[in-house]
């Protein structure tokens, strides 16, 4: 296991490449603004932590990390994602400027925590539901309108953070309604919110 983390390094020195049979690899808060080839040819890392860097873009190479479980990249400046290792069980990407996720993402089964949260997002692709495995889900601070048909299909959630923007009591109501009527859901999101306003009284 290496931390290397709140150094403020830039880039990372060339000699960790060899630190081939790593399992955990923190580098939080280093003014990291890429991340360099070598680091994709650690194909034993199960547990990787690169968030509050400055990372724009995240190369296709990362798919060949096919022992990993944990990805932290959170708090970066991405704009989009490629396609990630299908062995991923916890996948935080909440405090980027990612504006769409690709479908691939439907492909993470074995995803237990997922995290997509403060994104502009222009939609959520509604292949997440599809994601069955998922007992956390953040949506938080993503201007939802409206509830995603897909959410009843989660029936192993156990705790969930939803916001709502509603400019109309109809809405309002609708969104409250959803957690009592989805009846499959084994157990109540942890958070719901529901902000806008004033709100407007036409149905």
């Amino acid at each position: 296991n290496l931390w290397i983390d709140n150094l403020s390094l830039g880039s990372l020195p060339s000699g960790l490449q060899k630190l081939t049979n790593l399992t955990y690899l923190n580098l939080r808060s280093n003014g990291l603004q890429s991340l360099p080839d070598w680091l994709f040819d650690l194909d034993k890392l199960e547990d990787l932590q690169i968030y509050y860097n400055d990372i724009t873009s995240l190369p296709d190479r990362i798919i060949n990390l096919e022992s990993l479980k944990i990805f932290l990249v959170n708090d970066n400046k991405l704009t989009s994602l490629p396609s990630l290792p299908i062995t991923l069980e916890d996948l935080r990407i909440q405090s980027n400027d990612i504006t769409s996720l690709p479908d691939s993402i439907a492909n993470l089964e074995s995803l237990k925590l997922l995290d997509i949260g403060n994104n502009p997002l222009d939609n959520i692709p509604s292949r997440i539901g599809d994601m069955t495995n998922l007992t956390e889900l953040s949506l938080s601070t993503l201007g939802l309108r409206e509830v995603p048909s897909w959410l009843s299909k989660l029936t192993k959630l156990e705790v969930s953070e939803l916001a709502f923007e509603c400019s109309t009591l109809a809405c309002a109501c609708a969104t409250a309604n959803l957690f009592v009527n989805i009846h499959k859901l084994r157990n109540y999101p942890s958070a719901i919110i529901i902000s806008a306003g004033p709100l407007k009284t036409s149905w």
